[in-house]
């Protein structure tokens, strides 16, 4: 290989290698949280729930009536992130995808993209706010 030639593969290596942060950065300044919230009619009978990604495991917890859970993250360059949820009301569970590039209408467009889910007796409702919510899945 000629020493041209070798010049101009390592200026295109550095050009790459000082424009790949510049777009990683402007990628990166997107950010996702999204709030499980219990709605259900008391607490006699617990809403348990276990929610996790390929990369992160929330374990398993219990909501009373009125509280939520709530986690963030940047979505990745490839737009494939993926958290779910599977939830335990007495005799009833669903499971199902909380975030997933395709559930990110149902974000706010803040700079803050958040995401509500409210657990209530009928099922569950998602959207950017929690008095903008639509039924997603039944029990």
């Amino acid at each position: 290989m000629s020493l041209a030639k070798s010049f101009f593969i390592l200026l295109f290596i550095l050009h790459i290698g000082n424009i790949y942060p510049a777009i990683a950065g402007n990628y990166n300044s997107v950010r996702y949280e999204v709030h499980i919230v219990s709605a259900l009619p008391n607490d006699d009978i617990p809403l348990w729930y276990h929610c996790a990604s390929k990369d992160d495991e929330f374990g398993t917890h219990m909501l009373k009536v009125g509280e939520e859970f709530h986690f963030r993250f940047i979505q990745n360059l490839w737009e494939s992130t993926l958290f779910f949820c599977h939830f335990w009301w007495g005799e009833k569970q669903n499971a199902f995808d909380v975030f997933s590039n395709s559930l990110t209408k149902l974000c706010s467009k803040s700079s803050l993209r958040t995401c509500y889910w409210k657990v209530q007796s009928d099922g569950f409702y998602a959207g950017p706010k929690l008095d903008q919510l639509n039924l997603m899945h039944g029990w």
